[in-house]
């Protein structure tokens, strides 16, 4: 692996250097390098008069959207790790004050990826919310071998059920060592696949040992009454909802619902919190605003093919397309060896929700991804040089990676195949 990264370094160090000297030795060959320097111009501005076009359209002819006769089941997904109380307490409250779905049957799953202790908390993660925030469980016990890892050993949990703010029915999963939160997501996922197919696959083959899978099917339909699940919602344990981001969601899901399989809300820079008062939480905004606002917003509109949907504001649709063992299991939970190249090491340690949407996106083309401009989520964002970059690392790294895939595979939708390339070009 590292000797990879060496070599990636130098050969790109190496390429850079070239084109530069190539410009500088040999100027009058400039039509040679102008398509590389004007490529990514070039095609914001055709993203530009795409979204002018199909804004306009679909404002004399607007989209189908079909209401379901009965109201869709929501179960929300909480990821935690490290946040503290106060985090986790904002983005729980935050689902309770959800409007206007109170016809919906809906329960939270929140998923704790080990007992880890962040910066400055004297409990764990995992302890905060089993002792302090999720207070008067009606049923708490420890599950062992409850199901099988992401690295293929047997995990142990702790689980806890009982109603959040006399309001939604709970049901939250410690995990006893830290897997990470694609493990995570893969559990929760395919469980809900796998209780929505329980009476039609009795025996499908699945992860969960038979008293986990028992226990988390009972809390569904004997606290929740939820008989199928239509959709998740995931958030992080770091974000606010604004009070009609679930009703957005939903809204915008229902546009031809049998191609829509996942929809994405609009991440704001929470500015609630004193701290984020500042240049540094401003730039960071912009950041924000620029990439929701251009290749998402043309994702959405234009090709329906949004290619992140962000874990802390996402809405999936329970279907073997998203949640299936296929994309779930084999692709998207395929664990690296050391002998893996640098490439798949990166697409299965970085950019987990990205990652899946792009496999989504590939493995089934007529798949519709679609985003929810006023389905608002606020987050925290870094305070320090050392937290920006590293987190900048990891997303830059797992983007550009899932662009290359988007580049090279079969099935990809032609426009974002070239911008995928583009992007590739840019950050190489």
């Amino acid at each position: 692996m590292l000797e990879q990264k060496i070599m990636s370094a130098c050969f790109l160090t190496g390429l850079n250097f070239t084109f530069i000297f190539a410009s500088w030795w040999w100027p009058q060959y400039w039509y040679i390098y102008f398509p590389f320097i004007c490529l990514p111009l070039a095609l914001n501005v055709c993203i530009i008069i795409s979204i002018t076009f199909f804004y306009l359209r679909y404002l004399i002819f607007p989209e189908r959207k079909v209401i379901p006769d009965t109201p869709e089941n929501i179960i929300y997904v909480l990821a935690c790790y490290n946040e503290t109380p106060e985090e986790c307490t904002k983005s729980l409250d935050s689902l309770v004050a959800q409007t206007n779905i109170s016809n919906h049957k809906q329960g939270i799953m929140i998923i704790c990826d080990g007992k880890v202790r962040g910066p400055g908390m004297e409990k764990t993660t995992a302890a905060s919310l089993l002792e302090d925030i999720l207070i008067n469980p009606t049923d708490r016990r420890i599950i062992r071998n409850a199901y099988t890892g992401w690295d293929g050993q047997p995990m142990d949990v702790e689980v806890s059920q009982g109603i959040y703010r006399n309001s939604l029915p709970f049901l939250c999963i410690v995990k006893q060592s830290n897997q990470g939160k694609r493990d995570s997501l893969i559990v929760i996922r395919s469980f809900l696949l796998k209780y929505n197919r329980r009476f039609t696959h009795p025996n499908q083959p699945m992860i969960f040992f038979p008293r986990f899978f028992k226990h988390m099917a009972n809390w569904l339909s004997k606290k929740c009454f939820i008989p199928e699940v239509s959709c998740l919602i995931g958030m992080d344990c770091d974000t606010r909802f604004a009070p009609d981001c679930v009703t957005h969601l939903l809204d915008t899901a229902r546009i031809n619902p049998e191609k829509t399989h996942g929809v994405c809300g609009y991440v704001a820079v929470d500015f609630s919190v004193t701290s984020n008062w500042n240049l540094w939480s401003l730039y960071q905004s912009a950041e924000y605003s620029v990439a929701q606002g251009l290749r998402r917003l043309h994702q959405s509109i234009a090709t329906k093919k949004v290619s992140c949907l962000p874990g802390c504001c996402q809405l999936l649709k329970i279907t073997e397309e998203t949640c299936g063992d296929e994309i779930l299991l084999v692709k998207f939970g395929y664990h690296p060896t050391p002998l893996d190249n640098m490439l798949k090491q990166i697409r299965a340690t970085a950019s987990e929700d990205r990652n899946h949407v792009c496999l989504m996106l590939t493995e089934y083309p007529k798949v519709q991804t679609h985003q929810a401009l006023f389905a608002k989520a606020y987050t925290d964002v870094p305070h320090s040089w050392s937290v920006f970059l590293s987190q900048r690392r990891r997303w830059t790294l797992g983007a550009t990676s899932n662009d290359l895939l988007l580049t090279l595979a079969w099935k990809t939708q032609w426009w974002e195949r070239i911008l995928a390339a583009s992007n590739v070009i840019i950050w190489s």
